[in-house]
């Protein structure tokens, strides 16, 4: 695992639920300017605004990654180079819909994962764009 991370733009906002751990990817909360887990995202109705970087408990402050190198947890093994997408209720990332047109990503792969629960690379593109069926 090579754990590559650069901060890019990161912002803070509320949590509108209890994080229990870092590097998972958050959608737009209930109220303005709180955040929630980001469901499992195929739709640009859902979209991705950015990964968390702390804990926090609900209605505490946690710091959000929109751009940049970012770790992210993932919800099962993912290719090196795919393309993923939130895959779980919990924000976690898996590749399973890569080259699937109109499947929203949140961006690139840039190390391979074997197995639920590890943290990889991933250069992410919030807030999460849809899948046009190019290379």
């Amino acid at each position: 695992m090579l754990g590559i991370k650069t901060k890019g733009n990161v912002i803070s906002l509320e949590a509108g639920e209890d994080f229990v751990k870092p590097f998972t990817c958050v959608g737009i909360g209930d109220a303005d300017g709180n955040v929630k887990y980001q469901d499992a995202s195929t739709s640009v109705a859902t979209a991705v605004i950015g990964v968390i970087q702390n804990s926090a408990s609900d209605g505490e402050m946690v710091a959000v990654q929109l751009d940049g190198i970012a770790l992210i947890e993932v919800q099962a093994a993912v290719s090196r180079g795919s393309r993923v997408h939130v895959a779980s209720i919990d924000g976690r990332i898996d590749d399973s819909q890569d080259g699937t047109v109109g499947a929203v990503y949140l961006g690139i792969a840039l190390e391979a994962a074997t197995a639920k629960g590890q943290i990889i690379s991933v250069l992410i593109n919030c807030p999460a764009v849809a899948e046009d069926g190019g290379s």
